[in-house]
């Protein structure tokens, strides 16, 4: 996704005001080519109360088949601490400015010679709203994926 940035506004109004006094704007010698996304960004669903995270069930293998796993077994997996990886290169300090902007955060725990981290939060509920907006988050070139750790 390069050169390419997904920029969200809190009423159809005011991106419509961007889209109209930034269209065609010069930002480092390109003009900028604004549209309209194709549907509604995630986080205004998270701060509207009205957000669903997509349902895929964990598989397990059971001999040769695929057993989906039912949605209590999926809750009994939360926790107030989260497992990142694919943090490549980036720093203690990288990890905490993204991951302190949820409430509830605690502290960013890198482990060392891995591209890997735990961010603790105070509440479950905490956490969760944390990993539904930041999983699959760009970091410095970077995909992180975001998981509830295992006890």
């Amino acid at each position: 996704m390069r050169g390419q940035a997904f920029i969200v506004y809190g009423s159809i109004e005011e991106a419509t005001a961007a889209l109209r006094s930034c269209q065609g704007m010069s930002f480092v010698g390109k003009p900028i080519a604004i549209q309209y996304a194709m549907g509604r960004s995630n986080i205004l669903n998270v701060i509207h109360g009205t957000y669903r995270p997509s349902v895929r069930p964990s598989l397990k293998r059971s001999g040769d088949t695929m057993e989906g796993t039912d949605k209590k077994s999926r809750e009994e997996e939360k926790s107030h601490i989260l497992f990142i990886s694919n943090v490549g290169d980036a720093s203690d300090i990288d990890l905490e400015s993204l991951f302190q902007e949820h409430d509830g955060f605690k502290e960013v725990r890198r482990v060392p010679g891995k591209e890997l981290a735990f961010v603790e939060y105070e509440s479950v509920k905490n956490a969760s709203v944390a990993k539904d907006i930041l999983d699959g988050f760009h970091l410095n070139g970077n995909s992180i994926k975001v998981q509830f750790s295992k006890s």
